[in-house]
């Protein structure tokens, strides 16, 4: 592994830490409530505070890209990191789309 692809992956890392304890320190809720809240920043992209929840989800929804391109770069696993990334790009915009119904449905 390149000491360059190291490097970035550790800043992604700490960026990682540092946006999710905002999220998380500003979300006392359950789960749900995280995934309306992020559903809401980025239907309200604007508001006051909607910029931490939409930096979180895009390093979230990046991750698996950043670290598995990182090892395997130079590699033809790189076709399997791109297609797992694939999956998981689904997965969490079917979790934060299909959270609640509406935007009527306030957990709180």
């Amino acid at each position: 592994m390149n000491p360059k692809n190291m490097v970035a992956s550790g800043i992604w890392v700490v960026l990682l830490v540092i946006f999710g304890y905002k999220v998380f320190s500003s979300n006392k809720n359950d789960y749900k409530s995280l995934l309306f809240s992020t559903r809401k920043a980025i239907l309200q992209p604007l508001a006051p505070g909607n910029w931490v929840f939409i930096i979180f989800y895009l390093l979230i929804l990046l991750s698996p890209l950043v670290f598995g391109l990182a090892i395997y770069l130079r590699t033809d696993a790189n076709v399997v990191v791109v297609l797992v990334f694939y999956v998981w790009l689904y997965q969490w915009i079917k979790a934060v789309w299909n959270s609640y119904e509406s935007m009527d449905d306030n957990p709180s």
